[in-house]
Parts: C-alpha cells; structure tokens; sequence
C-alpha cells in the first residue's frame, strides 16, 4: 500500500471497510459499535459523523488477521515470525 486512502479503498472494495455517516456519540456508541464489529470479524469501521469531534474516526483497521495481511500486501501473518 502507498499511503491509508489506498488501502481503505481496498478495504472498501473488498467489503471490509463499513463506512457509517450518522451521528454518534463519541464515547458510548462508537465503543459500542468497534465492539460488535471485532467481536462479529466484521469490517473495519470508518465513522464520519462523531459528535463532539471534529475528525472522523477509523476503528478495527487491524482488528482481524485478513486485515493486517492486506496491510503486509497479502503476506500471511506467519512470515512476521
């Protein structure tokens, strides 16, 4: 991956990046919903509209191992030994 747009477009792509607009606490309902999604082996989540906060938030980017291999361009995470 060149830079994190590259590689959350892959994501995207690949159904592995949710992104989420509406508002939403930043505290209890972002947690909430990071929780759900890794315990599920769900995407990564891109949250954009987060009261209180004037960025967006990325959560679970490396919350499954098909995620961090992507990230090591389709190494398996065995090859980091």
């Amino acid at each position: 991956m060149h830079d994190l747009r590259t590689f959350l477009r892959r994501l995207e792509r690949s159904g592995d990046l949710l992104r989420i607009e509406a508002g939403l606490d930043s505290v209890l309902e972002t947690t909430s919903l990071c929780r759900r999604s890794l315990q599920e082996e769900g995407p990564a989540l891109l949250l954009s509209n987060i009261r209180d906060a004037s960025h967006a938030m990325l959560g679970n980017l490396f919350g499954h191992q098909r995620r961090i291999e992507a990230a090591l361009k389709d190494r398996p995470i065995a090859s980091l030994r």
